[in-house]
């Protein structure tokens, strides 16, 4: 289905204006809350899961079912609310936490901690750095004033934790003596009493949190069970807010909605039988030339082709009215990978590995394209490599001669036969893996019905013998598109060229060069 196309509501037919579908904010925020309920149980109660595991499946009708999408929500609420509540006695926790760390080096302090001193004296809560010594600090405050005292209340590697009291008429005198050797005077806001009683409150506090944490926790692996339900839930959102914004973007009256859409030709008849249970009116046409680049693509694929889908969508579908790549390329692109690669041992690795994807974990769409892929290459490279000799590279010469001791030459006949190859040995049989290589490079290009009509497309393969070769090499005809091959004779002796279509444009006269048998 297509939505219609972009226009301003005064531009709409007459009568027509967009419906007002369901509130799809509303059904994003619960959809919302659902993935989060989701994520929650999966975050206190984490289930272990196969890693080949297939998805969970479902009926269309419990996936359509809305009757219990208010209970899903709820229990979602109620899980995000526990969450909530979790992460404000985790912030309360770490705030008792960091009042007991700051009280600990005065727990030996029977002082209350809010005590200033009396009407004449002053009690200053004080720290020093802890390379000055406590000697020369109280030598210093002497200095300073004889109506002082300084206690040392502990120690840490970084300072001294002190009181300091004093008359209050020499506090000055007593603070200008210490401030040299690194006084700081410390506040504890509004804490009162002794240290050690403010430290036990807090542990206190600390133990009901941590239970009150762990009821919260305990409450949401309850609702474990419920996970299915919520990712079915979430599913039907997820149906229910595509419906809404759908049902934005089409036209309608108050009794009357209009859209449009495309079928496949062949399926016209099943699109009668669906519409025919319903009161509409309806028509089918074919699209018009200018409708060509808006019509979608559906590729007709048999269980061959259909791994394919991957490749061509990684690049482009085919236009309407253009040619189904699939059939085309299927056979050259396997065929190629399998000679690409070459090796038993690497295709019996592929074939596992996509049989036991496809038969386990029954992926769809284009994870079940992409080991359907593996599969079908896998069987290519497994039979290429029992023609050409490769089983993890020479794993098996190499094996023989470091551990066993057995050259080739002991080997057993049919050993040597399998090392060689069943039909062919690339390493010996050079040129004739470069004459199999132009074989396949024409068959595709006969097939593409990219005949040796003109010197305008680009290849890249070169053969050559003892005293004559040939050359195909790449050249480009200024002004024309695409490429095709070009066969010069002479008696060239390269052995490997390729040649990139872009490297270079000139116009070659073929007949000409065909005839004077000159070398390009």
């Amino acid at each position: 289905i297509t939505e219609p196309r972009t226009m301003e509501e005064d531009e709409l037919p007459g009568g027509l204006s967009r419906c007002a579908g369901a509130d799809a904010a509303r059904l994003r925020a619960d959809h919302a809350a659902l993935i989060s309920g989701i994520k929650l149980l999966d975050k206190y109660a984490p289930v272990k899961t196969k890693i080949l595991a297939p998805l969970p499946e479902a009926k269309l009708s419990e996936l359509l079912d809305e009757k219990n999408l208010p209970a899903g929500i709820r229990l979602a609420e109620k899980l995000i609310g526990l969450d909530d509540r979790i992460r404000r006695l985790s912030a309360q926790e770490s705030r008792e936490r960091a009042l007991v760390e700051s009280l600990q080096p005065w727990r030996d302090l029977d002082m209350p901690l809010d005590c200033s001193g009396t009407r004449t004296s002053a009690a200053i809560l004080a720290v020093f750095p802890a390379s000055a010594e406590m000697e020369k600090i109280r030598l210093a405050l002497r200095d300073a004033t004889e109506n002082a005292e300084l206690f040392l209340v502990s120690s840490d590697k970084d300072l001294h934790y002190t009181v300091l009291v004093c008359l209050r008429t020499d506090m000055e005198e007593a603070v200008a003596g210490l401030r040299p050797l690194g006084y700081s005077a410390i506040s504890l806001g509004d804490v009162a009493g002794t240290a050690r009683e403010n430290i036990a409150a807090a542990e206190t506090r600390l133990d009901e949190i941590n239970r009150e944490k762990a009821d919260c926790a305990a409450e949401i692996i309850g609702e474990a069970p419920g996970r299915a339900a919520l990712k079915l839930r979430a599913d039907t959102l997820s149906i229910m807010i595509a419906k809404a914004e759908a049902e934005a973007k089409r036209l309608c009256t108050e009794s009357v909605s209009c859209f449009e859409g495309w079928v496949p030709e062949e399926r016209e008849a099943e699109l009668a039988e669906a519409l025919g249970k319903y009161d509409c009116a309806w028509e089918t046409a074919d699209p018009d030339p200018e409708e060509y680049p808006e019509v979608p693509v559906k590729l007709k694929n048999n269980r061959f082709t259909r791994p394919l889908n991957m490749v061509t969508e990684m690049y482009s579908l085919p236009a309407y009215d253009g040619v189904d790549p699939n059939p085309l390329m299927a056979p050259f692109f396997i065929l190629f990978y399998g000679l690409m690669m070459a090796d038993m041992g690497y295709g019996i690795l592929m074939i596992i590995a996509g049989l036991l994807v496809l038969k386990k974990k029954k992926p769809k769409g284009g994870m079940r394209t992409f080991f359907e892929l593996m599969l079908v290459c896998g069987i290519a490279v497994l039979l290429s490599g029992l023609a050409t000799g490769g089983f993890f590279g020479n794993s098996i010469v190499a094996f023989s001669e470091a551990f066993l001791g057995i050259t080739t030459g002991d080997m057993p006949v049919w050993l040597q036969k399998f090392n060689d190859g069943l039909l062919f040995n690339p390493l010996d049989d050079t040129v004739f893996v470069l004459f199999g290589s132009m074989a396949l490079g024409f068959i595709q290009i006969i097939r593409h019905d990219r005949r040796l009509r003109s010197v305008d497309e680009g290849g890249e393969v070169l053969g050559c013998r003892d005293g004559s070769g040939f050359l195909v090499a790449g050249v480009r005809r200024a002004g024309n598109r695409g490429g095709h091959g070009l066969l010069v004779g002479g008696d060239c002796r390269v052995c490997g060229v390729g040649l990139h279509p872009g490297a270079f444009q000139t116009d070659v006269n073929w007949e000409s060069c065909r005839r004077r048998g000159q070398p390009l």
